[in-house]
């Protein structure tokens, strides 16, 4: 998700993003993940490269993240909770860093940041991991802070801040003045206790609903000890009574989410609006006649959203995004029948839900019903045409069946949305060179 062709190394005089793949299985984003020990190894090299000069390091750690797998001994230590033993982990490696810059003299210069981007529900609910809701299991992160103004030490901040206060307190602690036309605000007087508030308003979404499974996305308003969380259902917590989050106020307290509502979308209109990146237009003519025989997986647009009604807390659509996520894991271990049958019962109570098809198209492709997968990748193109997983998926079911022009129309479809990807261009290449096109095999195995 981190890799440098999303644009996200600008600025970066070194960006460390290469990822040995050859033992991955599948294309899963939480598949392909680098253990912290490696990335802080890499991150202390470059340290001690650089320690002489000013520097801005980012450490970006992904463990605790599912799988739960953490390394020994924390593996032992946290047998019935391993994701406790992941965020044992990463904590060590985070202390690894500081020792590095105690040892080096560097410490007492130096401003350190720990930021969490999310939390997992674990269960809260209903949700297994992250993503589907904003509620504070998720939302709800660490921050903290640690720099050469002693007598901040040990100070706590009661009063709710944000993670885009991150680069406006960081440059206030450095003395540097501030960057302009970025969000956020310096949080250095409520860490020397010059202020005792600031009243920041807390702005979260989920996007998962919508992409997925064709509902409407959710966004949550924080303002003091109340938060609103904008769903057609409308939902309001006094976090101060009710940090757990179980009571919605909404109806008692009208005036108060009404009013959140309306500050929450006079914050949504004053955000940029920055258009999708439109595929390629400049095709070659063989690879856009591939393209128009392949039906759906050809269409040029690149995203259509559903904004169907999801109800987040009660009533009988609660139940579906756990299983949701859980059907693929399940259809590997307990076998195809399991899956199918999870994912066609999603299917057929709620026909656009984007995941359910590309579940059944996934647990056919294992059993190697190749047509069958098709037909149910389709339906997903049909609700979400970028659907990056089923365009690839899609392709390889068509390789599979011996259709080499299909596979080809899919892959090179996926190129336009991402021509940099090293997998579909290897997927290519094979084809080509089971063909005899050595040249063409040639061209999609060359670094790039």
């Amino acid at each position: 998700m981190l890799d440098a062709k999303w644009g996200i190394g600008q600025g970066f005089d070194t960006y460390f993003d290469d990822f040995d793949l050859s033992k991955t299985r599948g294309r899963s984003i939480g598949n392909i993940q680098r253990p912290g020990n490696e990335v802080v190894d890499k991150a202390l090299a470059w340290m001690e490269e650089v320690k002489g000069s000013r520097f801005f390091a980012w450490v970006h750690l992904y463990d605790p993240h599912t799988p739960y797998a953490p390394p020994e001994p924390f593996k032992s230590q946290y047998v019935d909770h391993p994701y406790r033993g992941e965020i044992a982990f990463t904590d060590a490696q985070i202390g690894r860093v500081i020792e590095f810059l105690e040892r080096r003299g560097l410490l007492d210069r130096t401003v350190i940041a720990v930021l969490g981007d999310h939390g997992e529900s674990l269960g809260d609910h209903g949700e297994d991991a992250h993503g589907f809701f904003v509620y504070e299991s998720a939302t709800r992160v660490p921050f903290v802070t640690a720099h050469p103004i002693r007598f901040t030490a040990g100070r706590r901040v009661a009063d709710p801040v944000r993670t885009i206060d991150l680069a406006p307190t960081v440059l206030d602690l450095l003395g540097e003045p501030p960057m302009t036309g970025i969000a956020g605000q310096t949080l250095v007087p409520l860490m020397t206790g010059a202020a005792r508030e600031l009243g920041l308003d807390g702005y979260a979404e989920a996007m998962y609903p919508l992409h997925h499974y064709g509902w409407s996305d959710l966004r949550a308003l924080r303002s003091g000890r109340f938060k609103l969380i904008d769903a057609p259902r409308p939902e309001l917590f006094d976090l101060e009574r009710d940090p757990q989050e179980t009571t919605n106020i909404f109806d008692e307290r009208r005036t108060v989410g009404e009013g959140m509502i309306a500050r929450l979308r006079e914050l949504e209109a004053g955000f940029e609006k920055v258009a999708a990146a439109q595929p390629s237009t400049d095709v070659d003519p063989e690879v856009r006649a591939r393209l128009a025989a392949l039906a759906t997986s050809g269409r040029s647009s690149r995203a259509r959203a559903i904004r169907a009604p999801i109800v987040p807390t009660q009533g009988q659509d609660r139940p579906l995004q756990p299983d949701g996520r859980g059907a693929r894991r399940r259809a590997g271990a307990a076998g195809f029948r399991q899956g199918e049958r999870s994912a066609a019962a999603r299917a057929r109570h709620r026909s656009n839900v984007i995941d359910a098809w590309f579940s059944l198209g996934n647990a056919h492709f294992r059993e190697r019903r190749y047509q069958d997968a098709i037909t149910y990748f389709k339906k997903a193109l049909e609700l979400k045409p970028d659907y990056d997983l089923a365009v690839i998926n899609m392709a390889a079911a068509y390789r599979n069946l011996g259709d080499d022009e299909a596979a080809l129309a899919g892959f090179e479809h996926y190129l336009t949305i991402d021509p940099n990807d090293a997998y579909v261009r290897y997927q290519i290449g094979e084809v080509y060179l089971d063909r005899g096109e050595l040249e063409r095999a040639e061209e999609q195995f060359a670094p790039r």
